[in-house]
């Protein structure tokens, strides 16, 4: 499925649909890798061929997804990998398909945006000021790592009020690989991540 670049999105909002955590593989980056393992224990991480991942339920649908009121939520939204905070977005330095059309300035640097056109949140046509001056921006800066919490860029379904806790109901119910637990434990606490 060909990416598309921004400027032909009109607005995107995330449905809370569930459909990506159940039809993608969540990579990881290695210290989200070592959390998750230290938060969960290695149960819910396996090895992908470029590294860790977060496990899939028999039904396919990442472990920490949760079902409540009619949608489907992030059971770990105040620790998320940064490949789900910028979900459906792809923020790239070189252009892959359409250069003018994905072209972003963001701080005097130049950078190509895309979205994946598998989400049901996105609204094509003529790009919104609200997109193109807030929902980007905070898309560019969590993938840059200048900003770590999220308003625009997830579900406004979603509570984003910081838990001590996790929202987790998870059995890993199929033996792990490498001797590994075959119960996630939730955490004491939760560090917050500031």
């Amino acid at each position: 499925m060909p990416l598309v670049p921004w400027r032909r999105v009109k607005d995107w909002l995330c449905v809370a649909c569930g459909d990506c955590c159940k039809e993608f593989r969540v990579p990881l980056r290695a210290y989200e890798a070592v959390r998750f393992a230290n938060l969960f224990g290695y149960g819910c991480l396996e090895l992908g061929l470029r590294g860790y991942r977060l496990k899939k339920r028999p039904d396919g649908r990442c472990i920490f997804q949760v079902y409540r009121e009619g949608m489907w939520v992030c059971g770990v939204q105040n620790i998320k990998p940064l490949a789900c905070k910028v979900w459906p977005f792809l923020i790239f330095d070189k252009p892959r398909d359409f250069k003018d059309e994905a072209e972003y300035e963001f701080k005097n640097y130049k950078f190509y945006v895309y979205v994946n056109p598998f989400c049901r949140g996105v609204v094509y046509g003529e790009p919104s000021s609200v997109l193109a001056k807030k929902v980007i921006p905070e898309f560019v800066e969590l993938s840059l790592g200048l900003r770590r919490e999220q308003s625009l860029s997830t579900s406004p379904f979603v509570s984003l009020e910081p838990s001590p806790r996790p929202m987790l109901e998870i059995k890993v119910l199929s033996a792990a690989p490498l001797g590994w637990p075959l119960e996630l434990r939730t955490p004491r606490t939760v560090p917050r991540i500031d």
